[in-house]
């Protein structure tokens, strides 16, 4: 199964502890296929269809059309996820939206 970037599954991430998120919910694939292939692993962030109380960077909007739900990328859930959990594939976000999402991802943890 070839996993790219921007697509969106579904994430069970098992236990979380503090501000982690638990439970089945969206998650936006970050890495590069590449990766993905040969780690058998993707790293993604977890989307909410809440809106955010946070703006930028904190919260990004994306797959607007795309996704089933209006959407916000909580750019402080990132995390590495194996392939074998991945359920469903919810669709894919565009480019734009991830290129911000990468963004902000930054301006939280620097250059």
């Amino acid at each position: 199964m070839s996993v790219l970037r921007g697509d969106v599954y579904w994430v069970d991430p098992g236990g979380a502890l503090g501000t982690e998120q638990a439970g089945r919910r969206p998650y936006l694939v970050l890495s590069q296929r590449s990766f993905n292939d040969r780690l058998g692993a993707v790293v993604g962030i977890a989307l909410t269809s809440r809106e955010p109380k946070w703006p930028f960077p904190l919260s990004v909007p994306v797959g607007e059309g795309r996704l089933p739900r209006r959407s916000w990328a909580k750019v402080g859930q990132v995390r590495t996820i194996s392939v074998l959990r991945l359920g469903d594939r919810l669709g894919r976000v565009a480019p734009a939206d991830v290129d911000r999402t990468l963004e902000a991802l930054l301006e939280i943890i620097g250059p």
